[in-house]
């Protein structure tokens, strides 16, 4: 009896297409929540798989930060997953920091990249500003020359980065302070 079971059974969907159909999924989806859940799942592969969540879904990531920038929760969801991507588990077969490096050039070839990051230095909500400035920095520390250059020609660019200092939350001011840091030693190299 369990044999015709187990026979009858699908077979078992490997982690590279499960990832495939969730970037599938935020790229066609029109609700938010279905995004926002594909995004989820996204999520829960980024740090054992960051190549493969990258390799597929980090454009439609990027696109949802200027997309989906008016809901709080999704941005969470989307920042938090760009984060896990620099951060991968050390124990991940995909793990290398030539990760890094790559997911840098892909925010930093594109100037409406970074400037969305810069967009949500403006809301007033605690992790879209937090997260944004950790992914900065993160961003900074693989490519800091071609960053900087990207916050130095974005609309406002400095003045946002400078107006976070007033956040009365030390996280966020604690981010900007570090993010000075790096493009201070940066600027002195150049």
């Amino acid at each position: 009896m369990f044999r015709i079971l187990e026979s009858q059974a699908p077979a078992k969907q490997t982690a590279t297409d499960t990832i495939n159909t969730l970037t599938s999924r935020l790229q066609s989806v029109t609700l938010l929540e279905d995004r926002r859940a594909a995004i989820q799942g996204l999520r829960s592969f980024a740090k054992i798989y960051p190549a493969s969540v990258a390799s597929g879904a980090l454009r439609p990531l990027i696109s949802s930060l200027r997309n989906d920038r008016e809901d709080v929760d999704t941005i969470k969801v989307v920042l938090e997953t760009l984060l896990m991507l620099f951060s991968p588990d050390e124990n991940s077969p995909e793990a290398s920091d030539e990760i890094a490096l790559w997911l840098a050039d892909e925010f930093t070839q594109r100037q409406d990249n970074i400037t969305a990051l810069l967009d949500l230095l403006e809301t007033k909500e605690f992790y879209s500003r937090l997260y944004s400035l950790q992914l900065m920095s993160h961003i900074s520390g693989a490519r800091p020359e071609r960053t900087q250059e990207c916050i130095f020609t974005a609309p406002l660019g400095i003045p946002r980065l400078v107006a976070a200092l007033g956040d009365v939350r030390e996280p966020v001011r604690n981010g900007m302070s570090f993010r000075f840091k790096g493009h201070t030693v940066a600027k002195r190299r150049c």
